[in-house]
């Protein structure tokens, strides 16, 4: 693990790996890291076991957001942590709410098919008009 106090000018001299990707963590703000990819790529991400398991909470890219600026992040999440939230756990829920299409599916099965004689031009009416819609999240 290599640990030393973030710069402008440390953080610009990194070198990338070859392959894959490295994380260089910061002598004052303990979790915070920043992970250096082989094109070059430097991303701030914050570090913490919550309930017992590890997650790297991504902040944002350098230079657009600063070291300053990522500190920052990382004492607000710290803090969030602290008092028994998981940050990533909305994040989380967010990937995971059903979509449009798995709505018009689960209707199809559970209602259209049961109950209507015209559950084929139901289907067919999704799929001409609403289709395009069906990677949205419901939530």
């Amino acid at each position: 693990m290599v640990r030393f106090p973030f710069t402008v000018s440390r953080l610009q001299a990194l070198d990338p790996p070859e392959k894959g990707r490295v994380y260089h963590y910061d002598g004052k703000t303990p979790g915070l890291c920043v992970c250096v990819t082989h094109t070059g790529t430097r991303t701030f991400y914050y570090y913490k076991k919550v309930d017992g398991r590890p997650q790297r909470i991504r902040l944002g890219v350098f230079p657009g957001l600063t070291i300053v600026q990522a500190r920052d992040a990382a004492t607000k999440l710290a803090g969030e942590i602290a008092t028994g939230e998981d940050p990533a756990a909305e994040r989380r829920a967010r990937r995971e709410s059903p979509t449009f299409e798995a709505l018009h599916t689960h209707w199809m099965e559970t209602h259209a098919k049961l109950h209507k004689k015209s559950w084929r031009e139901d289907d067919r009416q999704y799929r001409v008009h609403l289709k395009h819609w069906g990677a949205r999240r419901l939530n």
